[in-house]
């Protein structure tokens, strides 16, 4: 049963959602608000992590309720592709279940958000639950870092870990701030699409101190790469939101002012964690400068190693967990490659690189279909939202292997969905997802 809702000056659907759509939502819905929540559910679930355990659930209800229904996107040849190609390397490791079991996950989840967004309403409820759980994260980290509340603490997983000089140092949910910092990343591009696009005083200036708290956390994690990402993921939504003109003046505007942040980050959060420059912020503001310096220079040096490995790299790679050592032979450093792109092809080789670019080269046109293809300028600003998302998320692998985090592989799903779901009449379904009727358009 559906019906047609009056949104504004545009007509939307709003779809009374059948039985598999609706049980689609109950199992994707909660995994989407887990996700920002890292390893804290891990903690409580003895080891096992919350995507391990709903991912096989969501598939095996869907395949049971909707396996008439339920289709496999063209995509998932590619990441087919990618995860045969990783094949030798995991057999040479010693990690070949665990690893393959994870990539075959990744591969069950994109179809699973693809096949749970049959229109544009379940596609915003996961985009507005994404939102929801990263704000309430980052709230409770801030309370955590001012010394209200460390509900971490009562999880088995402090938020914030003060041992450092006295000052307390952000890790979040993560066991560090370059693990828990990507999270923001699409949130940021989010809170901005909802702050433009919704209407009401109070929903605009609920949704703008979300927005200034999301970017409190990206500036006292100092994570610069995800700043970065985030950025370009906002300008990415505001092509397809705004004039060219207002487009320009937020790069001319915020792109000095991203400058600014990564020069001087580590001063503002020292000052803003002790609230003061006294001794002890001026010897944590030297260390943390110190330690971004050495950083810098530690990840130039792995750089280096990591492209005078790739050009003696073999067609299936060094073997999934053997770069660390042989960066270690090189620099000293027991690290991996710091980039995602890099890291996967000196663990399962060139070719598979290729694939996995290839993948998500196609994840980047599909979100471009969307959102040049809708006529609703909100439902055109939410695609955007999206894109910016995946592409941030993507530039911030240039600092962070980020592939191994579930949360990409969730808005590889959205995007890939998109183009299906811009492409509907009103009163549609896309063809192939849980709820739909079948019909053609």
């Amino acid at each position: 049963m559906r019906r047609l809702a009056e949104a504004g000056p545009a007509t939307i659907l709003v779809e009374q959602i059948p039985g598999p759509g609706l049980l689609a939502m109950m199992v994707i819905v909660p995994l989407i608000f887990l996700l920002p929540f890292g390893n804290i559910p891990t903690g409580l679930l003895g080891g096992i992590s919350a995507t391990k355990l709903i991912v096989p659930t969501a598939f095996l209800v869907m395949l049971a309720l909707a396996r008439h229904s339920f289709v496999i996107h063209p995509s998932t040849v590619t990441l087919l592709a990618f995860v045969l190609l990783t094949l030798p390397s995991l057999i040479l490791s010693t990690s070949f279940m665990p690893v393959f079991l994870s990539l075959v996950g990744y591969l069950i989840l994109t179809n699973l958000m693809i096949n749970a967004t049959p229109s544009f309403r379940e596609f915003e409820w996961i985009c507005r639950t994404y939102l929801i759980a990263t704000v309430a994260v980052a709230i409770f980290t801030l309370l955590a870092v001012v010394g209200i509340f460390d509900l971490g603490g009562y999880l088995g997983h402090t938020l914030i870990d003060d041992s450092w000089i006295g000052v307390p140092l952000v890790r979040g949910t993560e066991d560090s701030t370059t693990g828990f910092a990507p999270y923001f990343v699409p949130a940021v591009p989010l809170a901005l699409c909802y702050l433009i696009n919704v209407r009401g005083k109070w929903k605009k200036l609920a949704l703008a101190l979300c927005l200034v708290v999301l970017c409190a956390m990206l500036l006292i994690t100092v994570a610069r790469g995800a700043t970065v990402a985030a950025f370009v993921g906002c300008l990415i939504m505001l092509f397809f939101s705004v004039s060219r003109a207002s487009l320009i003046r937020v790069v001319t505007i915020g792109g000095p002012l991203i400058v600014g942040f990564l020069l001087f980050a580590p001063v503002l959060v020292l000052y803003f964690l002790t609230g003061s420059m006294d001794v002890r912020a001026g010897e944590a503001g030297f260390q943390l400068l110190s330690d971004k310096t050495a950083s810098t220079e530690i990840h130039g040096a792995v750089l280096n190693a990591a492209l005078q490995l790739l050009l003696v790299t073999p067609p299936w790679g060094w073997g999934e967990g053997n770069t660390n050592g042989l960066i270690e032979n090189i620099t000293g450093y027991y690290l991996n490659a710091h980039n995602v792109y890099l890291g996967i092809a000196l663990e399962f080789g060139i070719p598979a690189a290729l694939v996995f670019l290839g993948y998500c080269a196609y994840a980047c046109r599909s979100g471009y279909i969307a959102a040049s293809a809708e006529a609703d300028p909100r439902r055109r600003s939410l695609y955007g939202a999206v894109l910016g998302c995946v592409v941030g998320l993507l530039i911030n692998g240039l600092s962070h292997e980020d592939y191994v985090n579930s949360m990409i592989w969730c808005f590889f799903g959205l995007v890939f969905a998109s183009p299906g779901i811009a492409s509907l009449r009103p009163g549609d379904a896309c063809i192939g997802s849980a709820g739909s009727t079948g019909r053609a358009r």
